[in-house]
């Protein structure tokens, strides 16, 4: 298991590595390398933003990363997984409402605490991981070396997973709803999703 070099020393245990030990010792070698690392991330998925005012004034040193992508590529992955027509119009509403809603928090939080959030947009990530990442590292206050650059590199520029679930984040993805959205879908989200999209700095694409 490989971590960021810049976040020091890589977690080679034979606690994890084993698919013989339970996954309990696994969970106890994750958590104290975690508590021997300068960082520790967490990943939270649809987490309204009107949450976070207590949590940051609880944790002075929390700092967010606000990851969004466009709403329309939101749908079109949405699409593979439920065919209910009256469940995906219902989503397209919430999805458009709940974006533009966070953003509000988000430019509110800001306003507060200038140094701590920071908003990143999927397809810049995607189309300049190198550039995007670095300018993540400064944020958090991490140092970006050669070494970081050169392991980011290999993992953005392989076809070849990983067995912990690393992959290679492909360009073309980022462009795939346009030509797998429907139009009659990707107008009604550019007219329900207006503001956010222009909120996020998402062009439209139907006249």
């Amino acid at each position: 298991m490989d971590y960021t070099p810049s976040l020091r020393t890589p977690l080679r245990s034979s606690k994890c590595t084993s698919v013989e030990n339970p996954s309990s010792r696994c969970q106890t070698a994750l958590e104290e390398a975690c508590l021997q690392r300068p960082f520790a991330a967490v990943k939270t998925v649809r987490l309204g933003l009107y949450m976070l005012p207590s949590l940051m004034d609880e944790i002075p040193e929390l700092k967010v990363l606000y990851y969004v992508r466009d709403p329309r590529a939101i749908l079109n992955s949405r699409l593979r997984v439920h065919e209910n027509s009256t469940y995906i119009k219902r989503d397209m509403a919430i999805l458009c409402h709940t974006v533009a809603e966070n953003h509000r928090y988000y430019q509110k939080l800001e306003a507060r605490h200038p140094t701590r959030l920071k908003l990143i947009r999927y397809e810049d990530l995607a189309l300049s991981p190198i550039d995007t990442a670095r300018d993540i590292y400064r944020f958090i206050g991490s140092d970006w070396d050669a070494t970081t650059e050169q392991w980011l590199k290999k993992i953005v520029n392989t076809d070849k997973p990983s067995r912990y679930g690393t992959f290679r984040i492909a360009k073309n993805v980022v462009k795939e709803w346009e030509r797998h959205l429907p139009t009659a879908f990707k107008r009604k989200m550019e007219k329900l999703c207006h503001q956010a999209l222009i909120l996020h700095k998402y062009e439209k694409k139907i006249k």
